[in-house]
């Protein structure tokens, strides 16, 4: 989290983590039905969409809502200093 996100982990924000996960695993568990019942894909290839778009998806919530960034950080990432900066 705090390489990807630039935030340290907290017990705070543990409980939005573990929903969003949870939001992750029904959305790859409705995509993978949905794509072997309605659009008729072999197996695998319904599982390997929902794992993609469900990966998609863990990474928009835990951007938005558990490691969402402030106004004031223009970077996005860990603080690093004066590196890089003339």
């Amino acid at each position: 989290s705090s390489y990807v996100f630039g935030t340290a982990p907290s017990l705070r924000r543990y409980p939005v983590f573990l929903a969003a996960a949870a939001a992750g695993f029904v959305v790859n568990v409705a995509v993978t039905a949905l794509s072997a019942h309605l659009l008729h894909l072999a197996p695998v290839l319904a599982k390997t969409t929902g794992v993609g778009i469900a990966f998609f998806a863990n990474f928009a919530l835990n951007a938005v809502f558990v490691f969402p960034t402030r106004p004031d950080e223009t970077t996005g990432g860990p603080d690093r200093g004066d590196v890089g900066r003339d």
